[in-house]
This record gives C-alpha cells, sequence and structure tokens, in this order.
C-alpha cells in the first residue's frame, strides 16, 4: 500500500497545471503524449505513464487521462476502458441536446466529459484502477459515476469478478446477502426494493470494484442502491472474514496480503 501511495502522490505531481508536461490535442485522431511517472527503491524500479486525451471545440470539452505500463494488452485494456464513454457521450449530445439547447435565443451550450483515474492498489501481483467519469450535459447538475479495472502485473491478463472466487462458489449469493443487509441497516431511509435490486445477486451490481490489501471493495454508483443525494456507496469485505475467506480464490488471498 505504502508503494501505491508513493506513486499516487508522484502522480498527483502531474496533474492540470502541469500543462508544459503534457500536450494538448485538438484533433481526436491525435494520439495522445506521455508523461512519465517514476518511483525508485532498492529492490526495483517502476514507471507508468500518464497519458492525457483532450479535444475541445465550440460546444464541448473532453479531457481523459489514464496510466500506461509499457504491457502492450493491459495498456490497451486501461485505454480502452478510459475512452470508453467518449462514443456515447457525442452521440448523446448529437442526438438528445444539442438542436434543443440552441433553439434558446442566445443560447451557446457547453458540454463536458472528463475522465480520470485514481491507482487503489499497485504491486508486484496487482493492479487496481478505478475511473471517474463527469458528464455535464448542460443541465442543472452533472452527473458523475465510477467504473474499475483490475489486472495481473505480470500476465498483464484482466482480473474479473469471477476469478476473484473460488471456481463453483456461490459467490454472487453470499456478496448479495451481506451487502443488501449491510445497507439496509445503514442507508438513512433504505428503500427494500431499490436495494434489493441494486445489489441483487446478478453480476453487473458488482462489476465496479477495486483491491486493497487484505480486501475487495464493491462501489455502487449513485441512483445503483439509493438516491443521488446520498451518493455512492462501498461495500468492504476483508478476504480472511466470512464470507469472503471461504469462497475466495487461495491465490487471490495470497496475492491480496501482499503490499508491495
Amino acid at each position: 500500500m505504502g508503494r501505491a501511495r508513493t506513486i499516487l502522490f508522484l502522480v498527483v505531481l502531474l496533474l492540470p497545471g502541469c500543462a508544459s508536461q503534457k500536450r494538448v490535442e485538438s484533433a481526436p485522431s491525435a494520439a495522445p503524449k506521455p508523461v512519465a511517472a517514476e518511483k525508485e527503491s532498492s529492490r526495483d524500479k517502476e514507471i507508468y505513464s500518464v497519458l492525457e486525451y483532450r479535444a475541445e471545440d465550440e460546444h464541448t470539452t473532453v479531457i481523459i487521462r489514464y496510466p500506461q505500463f509499457n504491457m502492450p494488452g493491459l495498456d490497451k485494456r486501461i485505454k480502452d476502458s478510459a475512452m470508453k464513454p467518449l462514443a456515447g457521450f457525442r452521440k448523446t449530445i448529437e442526438e438528445e441536446y444539442l438542436d434543443a439547447d440552441m433553439e434558446a435565443e442566445g443560447a451557446n451550450p457547453h458540454y463536458e466529459l472528463i475522465v480520470d483515474f485514481d491507482v487503489r492498489m499497485l504491486t508486484r501481483d496487482l493492479l487496481s484502477l478505478m475511473f471517474t467519469q463527469y458528464i455535464d450535459y448542460n443541465g442543472a447538475h452533472p452527473t458523475t459515476s465510477c467504473a474499475s479495472l483490475a489486472a495481473d502485473m505480470k500476465t498483464g491478463e484482466p482480473i474479473t469478478l469471477q476469478s476473484l472466487f473460488k471456481p463453483g462458489a456461490d459467490y454472487l449469493a453470499a456478496i448479495s446477502q451481506a451487502t443488501v443487509a449491510h445497507f439496509m441497516d445503514t442507508l438513512e431511509d433504505a428503500d427494500a426494493d431499490w436495494v434489493n435490486t441494486g445489489a441483487g445477486p446478478q453480476p453487473e451490481n458488482y462489476e465496479v470494484f477495486y483491491l486493497q490489501p487484505y480486501g475487495v471493495v464493491f462501489y455502487f454508483n449513485p441512483y445503483q442502491v439509493t438516491s443521488y443525494a446520498q451518493g455512492p456507496q462501498e461495500m468492504h469485505f476483508f478476504v480472511l472474514d466470512d464470507p469472503m475467506a471461504g469462497i475466495m480464490a487461495p491465490d487471490m488471498i495470497e496475492k491480496l496480503q501482499e503490499t508491495h
């Protein structure tokens, strides 16, 4: 965890404001330029680049940031995940918003898509990323949601929800039962139908998660289990405690106990 926090500190130094270190793109087809963030220790040296895609026109601003690790397969998956909201954002503007917003006298609507990332865990075996997607359709308030990506740092292969658990384990039932009970107990004015729908034992309800030392955290976007006003919700599981200890894959338990 200490190493991941150190890398995060270094990445913070590369956030907007260090414009001379980043390349701003005016055309969607142009390739972003990497900015290196690195950390050295007595045992190893780890480097990843932070890429920024930027496209602006009269009515839209798009800024998308994502890391690259010099691992082609993994880097492509990371880039694809970061860029995924772009096509839907542009299509929605063109089909649903722009023409209607332009009808108002003197209107000059502006729409924004900003995607950024957070490294939640980075060890010699595991990478866990969260992507924050901020979208403003020129409405009363913008929307923010999160997506996630986890990978094996030795192979570059993705870590899926299913791969966290033992083959054949009824993991959805176990984590859903605990999650529903937790939200019903902790959410103010919890709505049973809402919670049971958003945290029920369906894989799509648990597709956003991040890894942390000794555990896994499931993330529920606004509106998934409760109102927008109450914000996103999280459910933390520790791999050595019930119900996870009996259903999680042993190799994953071992890797989650590594902090470097």
